[in-house]
């Protein structure tokens, strides 16, 4: 007797995963727009040196982050 219904066994749906990216990009280009903020993903940062840059700013402005990442 299974318990689980077999959509949960598909995993997480990709759709929504790629709704959510593009969501999010769409806030990061309007807040770029409108208040002229930019809200950068360390991650996404290719260079070493101008990521480091970016966490640092990043922590010297707003702190050390919670999660121990950056």
């Amino acid at each position: 007797m299974r318990l689980v219904s077999t959509v949960y066994s598909k995993g997480p749906d990709e759709r929504d995963h790629a709704q959510l990216l593009k969501n999010r990009d769409k806030a990061r280009v309007a807040l770029w727009h409108k208040e002229g903020i930019a809200a950068i993903d360390p991650k996404e940062i290719n260079d070493d040196w101008i990521k480091q840059m970016v966490i640092n700013i990043a922590t010297e402005q707003y702190g050390a982050r919670k999660n121990g990442e950056g």
